[in-house]
């Protein structure tokens, strides 16, 4: 299913049985699986962040996204855009209305980016195919100063070639509830974060529980920002987590500070680096999908518990989660 701006909730229920159907049955040609357990999405404005193609018309700014859906590329224009927050769909029009007519700030802007948070914030990236100049910071600082008189928390980003103006902050801080304890995450712009946030609340709830009491230390591979990471610690004795990126790595050290958590060590490296150092594994040179994990660890594992996340409503796409536990 293709979305757009708007969508028909009474599709949602079907959509998440089918998908869930679907895959469940998939796994069970490979292996053994117990009942899954099925986590929903909130219906609509379930997005944190999205990205808009930018056309101007005339002197007037429109959102659109393209339409592939049937082979051919299409432009679709959106005024409000469902799957996203509701801090995103109240700055949308706000926007187009404050940049339309601006030479300044129009001229040349060809993409929209929002990442705003469960928590209130909203961080708001402009990128354009010309140099920002110094008139174009003192425009921008105008807007900003505009969006901020609704009384919410809003920062700019300008982006072009080699180029990046931040207003005031390149980031949102985000606070999930995880089994009725909250922990604080940045979110750094331009970096990977969970897209769906009541979703990722109850993912984190969900892996949280089942690692309740199990002995000994965590080792998590790509951990970001350190989302699992910080909220598992509190279940291991020690926790090692890895990540390649630099920004990601920065960004998880500052949240283990801010949560206060002493057993929790990130070492910024690849996976396949870290497997060569403990030299107890096979290293695999490309990602692999779930299906393919579980083709390979059928053979020696047995799936304990199984559970669907609806991270991206409406799609294909399902965030699937497995325990598994090595037979003996």
């Amino acid at each position: 299913m293709t979305l757009f701006g708007t969508i028909d909730t009474s599709l949602y229920e079907e959509q998440i049985r089918e998908k869930v159907d679907t895959l469940a049955a998939e796994m069970r040609n490979i292996l053994s699986i117990p009942e899954p357990e099925v986590y929903t999405s909130d219906p609509v404005h379930y997005r944190m962040r999205a990205e808009f193609l930018i056309f101007h018309e005339g002197e007037r700014l429109r959102f659109c996204m393209t339409d592939v859906s049937d082979g051919e590329k299409k432009r679709v224009f959106i005024d409000h855009f469902d799957p996203g927050s509701e801090l995103m769909n109240f700055f949308m029009p706000l926007l187009a209305d404050l940049i339309s007519g601006n030479p300044i700030l129009q001229k040349r802007l060809f993409d929209i980016d929002f990442l705003t948070s469960l928590s209130g914030q909203t961080l708001i990236t402009l990128t354009y195919h010309k140099k920002l100049t110094g008139e174009w910071e003192s425009q921008a600082r105008d807007l900003l100063m505009k969006l901020r008189e609704t009384g919410k928390h809003v920062n700019i980003i300008g982006r072009a070639a080699k180029q990046k103006i931040v207003m005031d902050e390149d980031f949102v801080w985000e606070t999930l509830k995880v089994n009725g304890k909250e922990f604080h995450y940045q979110q750094i712009d331009n970096s990977f974060t969970q897209p769906n946030g009541h979703v990722a609340e109850k993912m984190l709830s969900w892996v949280q529980n089942v690692t309740r009491g199990m002995p000994g230390d965590l080792l998590e591979l790509y951990c970001g920002n350190g989302n699992f990471s910080i909220a598992l610690a509190e279940n291991f004795e020690k926790v090692l987590a890895t990540e390649i990126s630099k920004t990601s790595v920065k960004s998880a050290q500052l949240n283990i500070a801010r949560n206060n958590v002493a057993n929790l060590k990130i070492l910024r490296m690849s996976a396949e680096e870290l497997t060569e150092a403990m030299n107890k594994v096979r290293s695999f040179s490309n990602p692999v999908t779930l299906m393919d994990n579980l083709r390979m660890l059928a053979e020696t594992h047995r799936v304990e518990k199984l559970a669907f996340f609806d991270q991206f409503p409406y799609t294909p796409h399902v965030e699937t989660v497995v325990l598994l536990s090595r037979e003996k």
